[in-house]
């Protein structure tokens, strides 16, 4: 993970950032399981993840954050 989504989310209310994968690292591209690790760097209210595979989604009861859908506007 590089500095950039703490940097991005710091003292923010709403982070939206993409989990592609559950715990498959693939260049270019972020996965839960390091966002997890990382969660205490990421300074927001609350962090909802995006852009995920079928890997993903099919864990979505598993996650300790919110998932994003479609036509789904996130309360602040």
């Amino acid at each position: 993970m590089t500095e950039a989504p703490p940097r991005a989310a710091k003292d923010t209310d709403l982070f939206i950032c993409e989990a592609y994968f559950y715990e498959k690292r693939v260049p270019f591209h972020l996965d839960y399981r390091t966002l997890m690790e990382h969660r205490s760097e990421i300074r927001t209210k609350q962090l909802v993840v995006t852009h995920m595979s079928a890997d993903m989604l099919e864990r979505l009861t598993a996650l300790e954050v919110e998932a994003a859908s479609d036509g789904r506007v996130p309360e602040l």
